[in-house]
């Protein structure tokens, strides 16, 4: 199911909780005060709400996150590359 891109925004506006719907309700008062036209897609909002709500390091620290992650004693990357192998020598 396909959602018209206008509203994408309605929806996720509607599930908005905390410092985002705070953050949501100043934004749309500061641009109707100065007679600026409203968030109308999705790119838009999640651009403005990633740069106000993340840390500028965000990425980053995702990135270590995903790099220190272990299964079974391995790093992702060297599990994520034996599971197929793996897979077929435990099934034969």
């Amino acid at each position: 199911m396909e959602i018209p891109e206008v509203k994408q925004v309605k929806l996720v506006v509607y599930k908005f909780k905390g410092s985002a719907i705070t953050l949501w309700d100043q934004m749309e008062t500061n641009k109707r005060l100065a007679r600026k036209p409203t968030i109308k897609t999705w790119h838009r909002l999640q651009k403005l709400m990633r740069e106000q709500l993340l840390p500028s390091d965000f990425e980053h620290f995702l990135f270590k996150q995903y790099q220190s992650c272990a299964q079974c004693g391995h790093i992702v990357k060297e599990f994520t590359m034996n599971v197929p192998s793996e897979c077929m020598s435990e099934s034969q």
